[in-house]
């Protein structure tokens, strides 16, 4: 007779104490896993057209435009993701604040500074400091949003 009603409680014991059983039973919502595409590419979009206008200068202010909205996704997803006394918004940006000065002027002089520029760089070079900034914070976003899915808050 056990042997026929463990399975039952066993059964009955994951339903109750589930965490999904909370949203089912009208409590804390249903997780919607976040889209890091969508986002992503939402910044893409609107700064598209200014870069394939094949003008340096142009592509830059798309490039940074992508670096601005990166970072506000990725102070966005901290909202949700910390408390403010581990992670503060205003800490947060000094952080991005730090990796934007640094990245990008490491990259800068990469591409744009070094001994043979006199002879040739060419200024297609002046938009790859903010290409290898964006390909950071892409990877921080999608590292975030990862993290948020997989704990799904």
């Amino acid at each position: 007779m056990f042997q026929r009603i463990l399975p039952l409680i066993i059964v009955i014991t994951i339903m109750v104490f589930h965490p999904f059983s909370a949203a089912r039973a009208g409590g804390e919502a249903p997780f919607t896993p976040i889209n890091p595409d969508a986002l992503i590419n939402g910044c893409i979009e609107k700064s598209q057209a200014k870069l394939d206008t094949g003008v340096t200068a142009r592509m830059r202010e798309g490039g940074a435009e992508i670096v601005r909205c990166y970072e506000k996704i990725i102070l966005d997803q901290a909202s949700g993701m910390f408390n403010p006394e581990y992670l503060s918004q205003e800490v947060l940006k000094s952080y991005l604040d730090k990796i934007r000065y640094g990245y990008q002027k490491l990259y800068w002089a990469l591409y744009n500074g070094h001994k043979k520029c006199d002879l040739w760089c060419g200024t297609d070079k002046h938009i790859y400091h903010l290409s290898a900034h964006e390909e950071l914070l892409e990877k921080i976003i999608r590292d975030m949003i990862e993290e948020r899915n997989e704990v799904r808050f």
